[in-house]
């Protein structure tokens, strides 16, 4: 325990506390925040009431999922082009207009009225479609620890708007909802930027490995991975609307409570796997993530009808598998040759298309009709039904490994890049293991000469086991001595003859 604590909990909670509150989690931060002042806030709405708020969400979500199909998998082109020349404001003024015009058209009557308000629908989704796609674009050339604890700190962070919009002005939400799309457009665009601006490593910090996985694989994966984003989020959307079908109390206040605290509880669940986690496996935080969305589902049949807590407790689950669909979707883009936009963009399309689904159901009255013959007992039950499912036979706590772990071994291929001596990088853990053993080394040593040994970079190393540069460096230091080496090449070449001589054991 002692170990955990000193070795990996303690540097990176000081990782965390003192990198995390960054200008690149702000600008997500801000994307988020203007997700939920838009859609979560009551005074943007209040003249419009529950039409208006369906057409805003349908409407939205439908655009939403034609952009990121579109400027995703189909004209990927198109969509480094717009953020190459900085016309990334464009989407920006698009998620202002639309939000604009849903009020507009709440006071308007009549047929303008509700063109304003589609019209409006319809902005907000391209808006919100590109600002993904922007933050898909940095995110997915990052990877690792660093996405999971930016986007959970962000998401917490962002939260906090909706128990602050109950009492918001309109002015201030109007405030608000144009301050956040152009401060997260500006900040996404400069790390964009600095990225593309970025020095080249030096000869010591070469990256020699190609992609973790191959083509098919990154498809198959985030093909598994979109199927269940599009169930757990149409789940999601069942559970909500039975909730405020079903709740007596006062579900305006307690709705938005439990909004913000299940996103706060579910982002705490992935930045304690990252803090606690020996070799940051957050593939770990799966299985608990599922079972808190099938112990909702269970509960909406045992509990009163007025209780909140099956529809918190699945919340919590959604929003901590949310974080991890951006993790998983970065890390598929960096590990893979698809790109950013593809992944993102189907991935994220799968997760709204979920929702609106969900929202179909719902207004096809089977949710309500299910609820009151049955007392949810039967939806409950098929809901925790599929979710098993998933889990055994679609994305299983296997497959979300090999997207956030690196591989233990792969199979070599004539593509396989190799040193200037000729040798491949080495790819087996164990060995890694059992040469830092027989020198002294500790765990964490071993996992940086794993990765080091595999060609990866000191950035791309910070990154993948959420370590500071300065432990990276420490550690690096520590095996050169140990090692009797002096280079990155050195400690390949020796890596190499030592698994030579443990093959021969």
């Amino acid at each position: 325990m002692a170990g955990l604590w000193s070795e990996v909990a303690y540097p990176r909670i000081q990782k965390f506390a003192s990198e995390a509150f960054n200008a690149r989690m702000f600008g997500f931060f801000c994307y988020r925040a203007w997700i939920y002042t838009l859609f979560f806030t009551p005074a943007l709405l209040v003249t419009g009431g529950s039409a208006a708020s369906a057409i805003l969400n349908g409407g939205s979500r439908v655009a939403l999922i034609i952009t990121l199909i579109l400027f995703g998998p189909l004209f990927k082109g198109a969509t480094d082009w717009i953020l190459e020349h900085r016309m990334a404001y464009l989407p920006a003024l698009f998620c202002i207009a639309g939000s604009a015009l849903v009020p507009l058209g709440n006071l308007t009557e009549g047929t303008l009225g509700m063109l304003l308000v589609v019209g409006g629908s319809a902005l907000t989704g391209v808006g919100s479609g590109f600002l993904i796609l922007i933050w898909g674009k940095v995110y997915g050339s990052i990877g690792g620890g660093v996405v999971a604890a930016e986007t959970a700190l962000a998401f917490m962070l962002a939260s906090l708007v909706i128990p602050a919009g109950i009492a918001m002005p309109f002015w201030l939400e109007m405030g608000l909802i144009v301050f956040f799309p152009i401060l997260s457009v500006f900040l996404g665009s400069r790390e964009l930027a600095s990225l593309e601006k970025a020095p080249a490593e030096t000869e010591e910090d070469t990256s020699l490995s190609t992609p973790d996985m191959d083509r098919g694989t990154a498809k198959r994966l985030l093909v598994k991975t979109s199927i269940v984003a599009l169930v757990f989020s149409l789940v999601l959307s069942v559970l909500r609307a039975a909730f405020n079908q079903q709740y007596y109390g006062s579900p305006e206040f307690d709705s938005f409570l439990a909004t913000t605290g299940s996103a706060i509880i579910g982002a705490l669940i992935v930045l304690a796997v990252l803090m606690l986690s020996r070799r940051l496996d957050l593939a770990f935080s799966y299985k608990p993530v599922l079972w808190l969305v099938v112990l909702g589902c269970f509960l909406m049949s045992l509990l009163d009808e007025a209780s909140i807590w099956p529809y918190f407790f699945a919340r919590c689950g959604f929003i901590s598998f949310t974080i991890l669909t951006w993790v998983m979707l970065s890390d598929l883009s960096v590990k893979s040759d698809l790109g950013y936009a593809t992944v993102f963009g189907v991935g994220q399309a799968a997760y709204s298309l979920g929702s609106q689904f969900g929202g179909m159901i719902n207004e096809s009255g089977l949710v309500s009709s299910l609820a009151i013959q049955h007392g949810g007992a039967v939806l409950s039950g098929l809901f925790i039904l599929v979710l098993i499912a998933l889990y055994t036979f679609v994305l299983t706590e296997r497959d979300v490994s090999h997207m956030l772990v690196a591989p233990e071994t792969k199979a070599q291929t004539d593509e396989t890049p190799t040193n200037d001596a000729g040798m491949e990088p080495v790819d087996d853990r164990d060995i890694i293991s059992a040469i830092g053993q027989k020198h002294g080394l500790g765990e964490r040593a071993c996992e940086v000469m794993y990765l080091y040994a595999r060609g990866r970079s000191r950035t791309r190393i910070e990154q993948e086991l959420f370590m500071s540069a300065g432990t990276v460096n420490f550690h690096l230091r520590n095996i050169y001595a140990a090692l009797g080496v002096h280079s990155k090449q050195e400690l390949m070449d020796f890596v190499e003859r030592e698994s030579q001589e443990l093959d021969r054991l």
